[in-house]
């Protein structure tokens, strides 16, 4: 027979999501909670000076607020790890810190539509970077598959048994969903989100990306928005346009600024890593700026 588990899984497999069943997704995850004996996932800790690295479309950002969370009355939709009404902190997770590249390249995917897209398109478009660190632990629920768990962050496991993989596997591939068109196929990942932190003390969760350079380990972050604000600090941002000629990308570093502790608004200062839009073509091989296409989402 079944286990309640794997039963629950198959309800919740068979929703007509773009219906928006997000009563229906609340019961059968709730009664999930209520079986924990039969469930296994993990705590992960992030200890004070690892960096979170988050991107934001567009530039000309000068404050701390307009890089940081959307207000929860603003978010209208459902989101990865986020119902209407609410917000979280997303970010990305570097593992490999020095490959400063291949996380911008991660970041840029996870919230740009045409990067992640399969298209030949050849497009340019401004993106922000920043980095913040952690200054106060924090406990994240894992919903990262058996063989990506992060073992540099992982503290405990709650339990374990047969039903482990089937219920990581289920939310990992829900919390990684890439090229959405609507947001009901969040949903799912959107109410586990919000019934386990509600029925937990852990400041957020750690998922999958969508994107894995060379299969480099790096993973996803969403953290309640007061456990951000007490708990992570602004420490570096970046101008960057990003070019794209099918599957070619290169991010090109544009301005940037150091922050001291608790600054809350800044200016930029040219980078010293730019380079010359002809060799920023050449790296994706387009001949001139006139082939490719602003981008604006």
């Amino acid at each position: 027979m079944d286990s309640p588990v794997k039963d629950i899984l198959g309800k919740l497999r068979a929703l007509d999501l773009s219906t928006y069943p997000a009563k229906e997704a609340q019961t059968l995850i709730e009664k999930l909670v209520e079986n924990m004996e039969d469930l296994a996932f993990y705590v992960c800790l992030l200890s004070p000076g690892k960096y979170i690295v988050r991107a934001r479309l567009g530039g000309d950002f000068h404050s701390r607020c307009e890089l940081g969370y959307r207000h929860p009355k603003l978010n209208k939709i459902y989101s990865r790890a986020c119902i209407p009404g609410s917000t979280m902190f997303y970010g990305t997770l570097p593992a490999d810190y020095d490959d400063s590249e291949g996380v911008a390249l991660v970041v840029a995917h996870e919230i740009s539509s045409w990067l992640n897209a399969d298209s030949p398109a050849q497009v340019c478009e401004k993106i922000t970077f920043s980095e913040w660190v952690v200054t106060k632990e924090i406990t994240l629920v894992s919903f990262m598959r058996k063989n990506e768990i992060p073992h540099n962050l992982y503290t405990s496991q709650l339990t374990a048994n047969s039903n482990f993989q089937h219920f990581q596997e289920f939310f990992a591939n829900e919390f990684s969903k890439a090229n959405v068109q609507s947001d009901f196929e969040y949903l799912l990942s959107a109410v586990c989100s919000d019934v386990f932190l509600k029925n937990s003390s852990c400041g957020g969760i750690l998922y999958p990306t969508i994107y894995y350079p060379d299969n480099r380990p790096v993973f996803n972050v969403a953290i309640k928005p007061k456990i951000a604000d007490n708990n992570l600090m602004l420490t570096f941002v970046e101008e960057r346009t990003v070019y794209k000629n099918g599957n070619k990308v290169f991010c090109n570093s544009d301005k940037i600024c150091e922050l001291y502790e608790h600054q809350t608004h800044f200016v930029y200062v040219d980078s010293p890593m730019h380079h010359p839009i002809e060799m920023c073509l050449r790296k994706i091989g387009v001949d001139n700026m006139q082939d490719l296409l602003p981008k604006t989402n």
